[in-house]
């Protein structure tokens, strides 16, 4: 019995003799036959129908073509042919939802062609298994309307889903049952003007956005009530400068996943935030950039979130802001990445132009990132910690370069280790001179110790004295003194260490 498929067999040519079929040429077709359906999982030994109806039960989910108006004659041909759509040019959106409600119950994928399509009202995906694949956002530094595939928007959409998107959506993703899966890849959205958003997901699940630009928009896209979804390669440019307007919203959302979207506002002076999670649990931030917007990130009664190599700079505020909005946001990882050079508005308290900006909020970890300022110093603070902020820890981090100063902690609790620009440990060796009976140490800390935090140790014979002490803590020196003059000069070593 043959195996398959690395013992297909070869059949010899018969040109010679058309008419002619050899007994070997029926076996090897046997053969072939019964491997096939051992590979299908059939018994050896069956018929023609055994294998037609094994091989009829494998479907694969159907694909249908969308032609942009001003798409090359061989797409056209491909849509018309195919049985898909071809766009005029005028409220393109009609064709895209034709061919996403043709789909069948099990999903299938919609093609866009190159080209432009004209949308003027929403489209709505609430099938599960459903792909919408364009050819590509074209070059994603380009802000224009040129790109692979363009979904072109000239201005407000009647389909309002709530309050926040007062302009309504190009895309709204809202599934109805299954919770499968749902992608919309490899489309540039453009706008004339910030009017309208672009993808607007409620209460769904496994919902992809891949390699997506966005320019101009009111919102770029939001998660609403979502679980596991992941927004990937995905890039805002100037989005709206309302102060309700965001580049990235995520409501009530948990366990999903930024990954590479990057996001520019206009420094506008009301405009919202660049990513901002609201009442989200359990979302990681991977290789995510926010800038030139009124603040960078910001996660407000969000918490068990992690931002891994992420970046927020030249933002009106704070880069990274922090806040506890009634359900807490509380463990909270920042890993690496850089939140530098903002606090580029000099209208607003020196605390709230910080690359860090953490209120209300406890166990909050910042490590190996770089929070300073490179420029003129418009950024105050590397982190600014106030209200009943406790439990924190911000660790191993650069802050040279802050206007005002590189680290201010409110909670008893919090803990400030090893960063640069900001000393909280420091040791020497100072000399009691002969005839004295106190010396003043600098400490060199950036903030001020008190009892407990600084350790003298004598390295010589005290001489005359019989005891010490430490005493006048202040924010740059602490006094060592004996009872009495040594009769000789006395080497004291100290280390101090402000947890």
């Amino acid at each position: 019995m043959a195996t398959y498929p690395s013992g297909i067999k070869a059949f010899s040519d018969r040109t010679d003799q058309t008419d002619l079929v050899l007994a070997t040429d029926i076996n090897q077709a046997y053969d072939e036959i019964t491997a096939i359906q051992t590979e299908l999982g059939l018994l050896p030994k069956g018929g023609y129908a055994d294998v037609t109806a094994r091989l009829a039960g494998l479907s694969t989910a159907p694909c249908i073509f969308v032609a942009a108006s001003n798409a090359s004659a061989a797409a056209k041909a491909w849509a018309a042919a195919t049985g898909g759509y071809v766009c005029d040019g005028t409220a393109d959106e009609v064709e895209i939802q034709d061919a996403i409600d043709a789909l069948p119950a099990v999903g299938g994928t919609v093609m866009l062609s190159e080209g432009t399509f004209y949308i003027a009202a929403m489209i709505s995906i609430t099938i599960d298994n459903c792909l919408l694949v364009g050819q590509g956002t074209g070059d994603h530094q380009a802000l224009s309307y040129t790109g692979n595939t363009v979904f072109k928007i000239s201005g407000a959409l009647a389909d309002t889903p709530d309050a926040d998107h007062t302009g309504g959506v190009a895309i709204k993703v809202q599934q109805t049952s299954g919770y499968g899966y749902v992608e919309i890849r490899g489309i540039k959205f453009s706008h004339t003007s910030p009017a309208a958003s672009d993808i607007w997901v409620k209460s769904s699940k496994n919902v992809f956005l891949t390699d997506l630009m966005m320019l101009y928009p009111m919102f770029g896209f939001e998660f609403y009530d979502c679980s596991s979804c992941t927004a990937r390669n995905v890039w805002i440019r100037e989005f709206g400068t309302g102060a309700a307007h965001k580049g990235v919203y995520l409501r009530d959302t948990g366990d999903s996943l930024l990954d590479n979207v990057h996001v520019e506002g206009t420094l506008a002076s009301v405009e919202g935030y660049g990513i901002f999670l609201y009442g989200s649990a359990g979302n990681q931030l991977r290789h995510c950039w926010a800038a030139t917007c009124n603040r960078g990130i910001g996660l407000l009664g969000s918490y068990h979130c992690s931002l891994d190599d992420c970046w927020a700079d030249y933002n009106r505020q704070a880069g990274l802001w922090i806040e506890d909005y009634g359900v807490g946001s509380d463990h909270v990882r920042v890993s690496g990445g850089s939140f530098y050079n903002n606090g580029v508005n000099d209208g607003v308290a020196a605390a709230l132009r910080s690359g860090i900006y953490i209120v209300n909020s406890d166990e909050v970890l910042v490590t190996g990132s770089y929070l300073g300022d490179s420029g003129v110093a418009t950024q105050q603070y590397g982190v600014y910690e106030t209200g009943t902020s406790d439990n924190n820890m911000i660790a191993n981090c650069n802050t040279l370069g802050n206007g005002t100063a590189g680290i201010v902690k409110a909670g008893a609790s919090t803990i400030i280790r090893n960063n640069q620009g900001h000393a909280t440990e420091a040791s020497g060796t100072s000399t009691l001179v002969n005839g004295q009976t106190s010396i003043a140490v600098t400490h060199g800390l950036a903030v001020t110790p008190t009892i407990g935090d600084v350790m003298v140790t004598p390295v010589e014979s005290w001489g005359n004295a019989t005891k010490f002490w430490i005493s006048a803590y202040s924010s740059t020196t602490f006094t060592i003194t004996v009872d009495q003059d040594p009769g000789a000069d006395v080497d004291f070593a100290w280390r101090a260490v402000v947890l």
